[in-house]
């Protein structure tokens, strides 16, 4: 049925860019959207990560309901992120 269609006609969709316009808004959409602490916290670490390469508290505090230095300590003592400096943190 569709054989004969021409799509030299139709111009071609846009490629959606492989590079998400605003990460940020999109980590804190994914992490409202998570169930569970512990998957909560995983994908924070590994988004922050990700987007700073290595974040603070204030980074937590600044875009994520909660209690900053409870969520970064319960991410370290369950593994999740390491201190790679003073109060800078990484997933690992």
């Amino acid at each position: 049925m569709f054989e004969n269609a021409d799509a030299s006609k139709y111009p071609a969709a846009k490629e959606r860019s492989a590079e998400d316009p605003d990460p940020l808004s999109t980590l804190v959409f994914e992490y409202e959207h998570t169930s569970g602490t512990l998957e909560k916290l995983t994908l924070l670490a590994s988004g922050l990560t990700k987007i700073y390469g290595e974040f603070t508290e204030d980074n937590v505090s600044e875009n994520f309901s909660g209690n900053a230095e409870q969520m970064i300590r319960v991410m370290i003592s369950h593994g999740i992120v390491i201190e790679s400096s003073c109060g800078r943190y990484r997933a690992i």
